[in-house]
């Protein structure tokens, strides 16, 4: 028996390249009629309709529960985008209050005059208690004409303390103030401290000696607490060196070594030159820091817009592609598989895509009888070519009445779809 094959239909048959071609095609003979013996093929069109029902209806279901997926985990998504704004902006609103409250701190500038006399004064009796061991502290403040602090001590004489955290210069009526407190309280001593601005009449650091009592002024230093310790420690001196006149020593030599502590703080200026520059630079940080947050809170909400942009439009193409999906007939899809199964693996996921698309335009496609990489694509009501596509080397969509050709690449596939199709309806 001599069996002529047809090459057109089996074209693989005459580039075989093994050992014993006649054993190679007598044993896929032999398999394949037993394949045709066993196979059952029933001609009841009827079981047919019922398991293309059924396929049908198993499809959506699966294309329903996908599409209720994809819109569970973009709600998701958004929630916990939200959440994170919130949480935050919540952060960044906190930290920003919590380093404007410490430089608040620091520099004594508060919203009210209450506020800022409450940190002055448990600044310095914190220092009071923790440098100055030595001395017991009575805080006074609540008590009229008895300034803010009384110092004392068993080997000096008691001390009255005054502090002021004015956002003005201290007028002369608070230095007479503090005078007459200390006439009341029989004190001969007194450390006149403001923080943040001068006092009227008195440079950075001064002392006044009337009716033999003294008074040190110190004013506009910030919140320094070496300041403070040093202003306690040198009336500190003073007091004990005038309360040695009771032990004979004479009243000129007291009041040389006065003068010569005066003499000792003319270095002051280069202080308070350091003091202020340091103080500008955190003001000057300060408002760098506040408006880095304000960029950042800003830069978020920018963000969090094209973020919940692009969500959108990822919601919209899967929505796009999924009724693109419920479109497609099981006989196209059948069709598409068949025209791609000898397609080079690589191009088989593009090329299923556009024929896809193809059908869902209502256009049909057919392997071209002329060239074994080309597909003719008809109207399917008039039934003429309106276009082609070619796989050879690349994938391409030609229309030849418009002299245009499209290149695909997973970067332009659906650009250049959206094109071709707009071309193609005008024809």
């Amino acid at each position: 028996m001599n069996i002529d094959i047809d090459e057109n239909i089996n074209a693989w048959a005459y580039n075989l390249d093994i050992p014993n071609v006649n054993e190679y095609l007598n044993n896929l003979l032999k398999m394949g009629h037993m394949v045709v013996t066993q196979a059952q093929i029933s001609t009841d069109t009827s079981q047919t309709d019922r398991l293309m029902e059924s396929h049908h209806e198993t499809t959506k279901m699966c294309m329903d529960n996908t599409a209720k997926r994809v819109e569970h985990a973009l709600m998701n998504m958004t929630q916990k985008m939200e959440t994170i704004e919130q949480r935050s902006l919540d952060t960044t609103r906190e930290s920003q209050n919590k380093l404007v409250d410490m430089v608040e701190t620091f520099t004594g500038k508060t919203k009210t005059s209450a506020s800022r006399g409450d940190i002055a004064e448990n600044f310095i009796e914190n220092i009071c208690q923790e440098s100055l061991p030595d001395k017991t502290v009575k805080r006074s403040s609540g008590t009229a004409h008895e300034a803010d602090f009384q110092l004392f001590s068993a080997n000096c004489p008691a001390i009255m303390l005054e502090s002021k955290n004015y956002t003005s210069v201290v007028s002369k009526k608070e230095i007479d103030k503090l005078k007459s407190d200390m006439e009341r309280t029989n004190m001969d001593f007194s450390l006149f401290v403001s923080f943040n601005s001068r006092i009227t009449g008195k440079k950075h650091m001064e002392i006044e000696n009337y009716d033999g009592k003294y008074i040190l002024y110190l004013s506009d230093f910030g919140f320094n607490k070496d300041m403070v310790i040093m202003g306690i420690k040198t009336l500190s001196q003073i007091a004990m060196i005038t309360n040695n006149v009771k032990q004979g020593i004479s009243r000129e030599y007291i009041k040389d070594k006065i003068n010569q502590i005066i003499l000792c703080l003319n270095d002051l200026p280069e202080i308070m030159a350091c003091l202020t520059k340091t103080r500008a630079t955190l003001q000057t940080e300060l408002g760098n820091i506040k408006n880095s947050l304000d960029n950042i809170h800003v830069s978020f909400i920018t963000n969090e817009s094209e973020i919940k942009r692009i969500l959108g439009l990822i919601e919209n193409e899967i929505n796009y592609k999924l009724s693109d999906l419920s479109s497609i007939k099981y006989e196209e899809v059948e069709n598409i598989e068949s025209l791609i199964e000898d397609v080079d693996i690589k191009k088989q996921p593009m090329l299923r895509n556009i024929l896809s698309e193809i059908h869902r335009h209502n256009y049909s496609v057919r392997k071209s009888d002329m060239n074994e990489y080309s597909y003719d694509i008809y109207n399917i009501t008039t039934g003429k070519i309106i276009s082609k596509l070619n796989i050879k080397s690349k994938i391409k969509l030609s229309i030849p009445d418009c002299c245009a050709e499209f290149e695909f690449s997973k970067k332009n596939s659906i650009k250049h779809l959206d094109c071709y199709f707009q071309l193609v309806e005008k024809l």
